[in-house]
């Protein structure tokens, strides 16, 4: 069963900006207003976090191969 691709269609070029631009542009907000911050603190804590469970997947990663290996 073949599936056809659904056709997206392209904005105008001479239509001006989308209307939540529009809406953002009267208001004075930006798109970096939606954006939550991350403190230095948390961040930081957040990347050793990442770093500790990477390193126990490679232990990991390494036994596996090794018990492959000597199998």
């Amino acid at each position: 069963m073949a599936t056809r691709a659904r056709a997206i269609p392209l904005p105008d070029e001479h239509a001006g900006p989308s209307p939540s631009v529009q809406s953002s542009a009267r208001t004075g907000e930006t798109a970096d207003d939606d954006v939550r911050r991350i403190g230095p603190v948390y961040l930081s804590l957040l990347a050793l976090s990442v770093g500790i469970v990477t390193g126990f997947g490679a232990l990991a990663c390494r036994e596996l191969i090794g018990l492959i290996h000597n199998a």
